[in-house]
């Protein structure tokens, strides 16, 4: 047997671990190294949310367009986004998008002649135990007859304090400008400032209740937030569509009570506004040009 001397046992063992001063050494190297990766991690987190976003508004607007196409009509059992008693459902990402507002027997029509005949109406958000996930009520009709006591109260884009007509809310949310050409196609009453006479924009949310899911696609898509407080929980983070729909037939509105029409499909967010694919596509760009994102 190899005879080791107890100096050079000593050596081997000084030599089996890190000194202190080693691994202070690799602590500051990992910690210079989480300095360089946790800025580009947020980065790409933060451009992958967005990415999933765009997806998700293209596929919705395409399963739409798809189910009017194979269907001619529109998919009904949307969530009214209103609860049983009129109110704006409290738990959307923001309430001031959004106003209640009275369907007539224009209104009315013009949905039931797109197909758009029955809604979910909301739970009182107090009531709730996830503002996504148990959201819904009850159907309601929304029903044709030329009675007033048969209308029912819808979501509408309404004005905010950032975009003070309608046509300047829907254009930046769909076309990504507030230009006055842009304006104007949400503007047909004539007077080009913005508040439309002829027509409403309904917003209803798409949920896996809708007639689109297991026939034009598979499963209703989420937006989930990307701060824990507006999570799926804590607040409705299903996508909406937007409709168009006829309100008035006096001039210079339309003589002829006009089904519904798509405007899009958009995101109930934070910002003073909705998040339609135009802009939404822009606002991705921004951040990946953003060194900062």
């Amino acid at each position: 047997m190899m005879n080791l001397k107890p100096k050079t046992i000593k050596t081997r063992k000084r030599q089996a671990g890190l000194t202190l001063l080693e691994l202070t050494v690799v602590l500051l190297v990992l910690i210079g190294l989480s300095g360089l990766i946790l800025p580009y991690a947020q980065g790409y987190l933060q451009r992958t949310h967005d990415s999933t976003g765009n997806d998700n508004l293209w596929e919705l607007n395409n399963a739409i367009n798809l189910f009017q196409a194979k269907y001619l009509e529109y998919p009904e059992d949307f969530h009214a986004l209103v609860e049983s008693g009129g109110a704006i459902y409290d738990d959307l990402m923001n309430t001031d998008l959004v106003a209640a507002a009275t369907m007539g027997p224009t209104q009315r029509m013009s949905l039931s002649m797109a197909g758009i005949n029955r809604v979910w109406l909301m739970k009182d958000g107090a009531s709730n135990e996830s503002a996504t996930f148990d959201a819904i009520d009850v159907t309601t009709e929304i029903r044709t007859g030329m009675a007033t006591g048969l209308n029912r109260t819808l979501a509408v884009v309404t004005a905010t304090s950032a975009y003070p007509t309608k046509g300047q809310h829907l254009a930046f949310a769909f076309y990504n400008s507030t230009a006055p050409a842009i304006v104007a196609n949400f503007d047909h009453d004539g007077t080009l400032d913005g508040t439309d006479a002829c027509y409403d924009y309904v917003v209803f949310g798409v949920g896996p209740e809708s007639e689109m899911v297991n026939t034009v696609m598979s499963d209703a898509p989420l937006h989930f937030a990307s701060t824990g407080g507006m999570g799926p929980e804590n607040k409705y983070n299903r996508f909406v569509a937007v409709f168009r729909v006829d309100k008035s037939n006096t001039a210079p509105c339309s003589e002829n009570t006009e089904p519904a029409k798509l405007v899009g499909s958009a995101m109930l967010m934070m910002p003073p506004h909705l998040f339609g694919l135009a802009h939404t596509q822009s606002h991705t760009y921004e951040n990946i040009t953003d060194r900062s994102n």
